[in-house]
């Protein structure tokens, strides 16, 4: 999996407490994991947040 960050390449680390895999960057040291359930997590939800709350 690569980095949604920096494009890295992430290494397994542990699980969620929901039991996803977790991943972990060691290039900007961020973790993250490969798909979310919130939509809150998708790219381009809090620039969409903001246009609306004008």
């Amino acid at each position: 999996m690569n980095c949604y960050y920096c494009k890295n390449v992430c290494i397994k680390k542990g699980k969620q407490n929901n039991g996803t895999q977790k991943y972990y960057c060691k290039a900007c040291e961020k973790y993250q994991q490969e798909s979310y359930v919130k939509n809150a997590y998708l790219s381009g939800i809090d620039k969409m947040l903001s246009e609306t709350n004008l």
